[in-house]
């Protein structure tokens, strides 16, 4: 269902390691026919911490632009493969700030910090657009996701070069010169998470004793379940994630990272 009068932002994050170095991708193909990526490295973050930074960058350069083109086109369609931004912009956020950023088991919310900065961000883009996320499913071949992957991944080898230079070619120009059309969003791959089964693992969770953590090995997560009677699962993909965590009655946003 091709797109029209509006315009479309993809974003993504990567990490490898989780935490480790990391990267972010962003596009955002304006209604008037103009493309911008961007993307960034970190040398120590998590996979969340590049999500949360790859929305935020994203609605930057939607509100730069609205501000900078008052005559342009009033509507924005964000896409990311991240229920944790959308679950927690949207729905969580507004209990953090009730609860002094306590989650509802009265810990730290993680990454508080970021998630501040993407709360203002989002409030300033609704005074200037109407704006509204939507989730895809990451690695089904939507165009814009996979673009945006391939950037956040991209950025995540320039981390690990770290620091040695390491250039990411990143296209801003006319939409017509744009060598993909990310504004087809293919017919039943929105909303539709791929199930994954086996597969490498991008990490491990455990719940012990009402407490969730998320782990970045095998060793790691076997060292504090072992001999109890805590949950435990390998995830492969962040889908799969919340998957587990929704099956557990965990939130994502209760979990911790080691």
């Amino acid at each position: 269902m091709a797109m029209e009068k509006t315009h479309i932002g993809f974003c993504d994050g990567a990490c490898s390691r989780n935490p480790g170095p990391g990267g972010w991708g962003a596009i955002v193909q304006t209604a008037e026919g103009y493309v911008m990526e961007r993307g960034g490295a970190e040398t120590e973050t998590t996979n969340n911490r590049m999500e949360i930074t790859a929305l935020f960058q994203t609605l930057r350069v939607l509100i730069d632009y609205a501000k900078k083109n008052p005559n342009a086109t009033k509507s924005a369609t964000v896409y990311t493969d991240s229920r944790y931004c959308i679950d927690g912009i949207t729905k969580w956020i507004y209990g953090w700030k009730r609860n002094g950023w306590k989650t509802s088991t009265g810990g730290d919310v993680s990454n508080r910090e970021l998630w501040e900065l993407l709360s203002a961000a989002w409030t300033e883009a609704k005074t200037v657009l109407t704006v509204k996320l939507e989730y895809v499913a990451g690695h089904a071949g939507i165009v814009g996701n996979e673009r945006a992957d391939e950037i956040a991944v991209a950025y995540t080898e320039v981390a690990k070069a770290f620091p040695q230079p390491k250039e990411v070619p990143l296209y801003n120009g006319p939409a017509i010169d744009y060598p993909r059309d990310i504004t087809n969003i293919a017919p039943g791959r929105v909303l539709t998470a791929k199930k994954k089964s086996g597969g490498k693992a991008m990490g491990y969770l455990s719940v012990l004793e009402g407490k969730a953590i998320r782990h970045r090995n095998w060793g790691s997560c076997e060292k504090r379940v072992k001999g109890t009677k805590a949950l435990f699962r390998k995830y492969t993909s962040e889908a799969e994630e919340s998957q587990i965590l929704s099956s557990w009655g965990v939130f994502p946003h209760d979990v911790k990272d080691e």
